[in-house]
C-alpha cells in the first residue's frame, strides 16, 4: 500500500492567500513549480537507487521548503517523512516515502490540469 497524505489537499488556497494576496501570482508560482526539477520523480529516484541519501536529504529538504511555501500540504508531509527516512538511512521507510511522493506528484498533476491553473507538461 503506497503511504498517502489523501487526507491532507493538494493544495491550500486559504493558506497561499494569507502569505500572499496576490491569486495570479500564486498561480505563477505554481506552474513554475510544477516544470521544476524539485517536481519530477526522477531525481528522487535515481538517488534511492543509488542509496546516496545525503542527495536524497538534500532534494528532499528543497522540496519541503518550496511545498511549505506554495501551501502544497500533501507534497510538504511527505516530503517531511522522506527527507527523516533519508537522514536516518532507513531504506525501508525511503522507498514506502519514495512511493508516497510519487503519487502525490501525481495528485499535485491532476489538481493543476483539473482544478489549478491549467496544463503542465508533466
Amino acid at each position: 500500500m503506497i503511504p498517502s497524505e489523501e487526507h491532507l489537499l493538494v493544495f491550500d488556497r486559504d493558506d497561499a492567500l494569507s502569505r500572499l494576496a496576490d491569486w495570479e501570482c500564486i498561480l505563477a508560482m505554481l506552474r513554475v513549480a510544477a516544470e521544476s526539477p524539485e517536481f519530477t520523480i526522477d531525481p528522487y529516484r535515481d538517488a534511492l537507487y543509488e542509496c546516496d541519501y545525503q542527495r536524497l536529504a538534500a532534494l528532499t529538504h528543497t522540496l519541503i521548503g518550496v511545498a511549505s511555501n506554495l501551501s502544497l500540504k500533501a507534497i510538504h508531509e511527505v516530503a517531511v517523512k522522506f527527507n527523516k527516512a533519508a537522514r536516518t538511512k532507513d531504506q525501508i521507510r525511503a522507498a514506502a516515502e519514495f512511493a508516497g511522493l510519487k503519487h502525490e506528484f501525481e495528485r499535485f498533476y491532476r489538481w493543476m490540469t483539473t482544478t489549478g491553473s491549467g496544463s503542465v507538461s508533466h
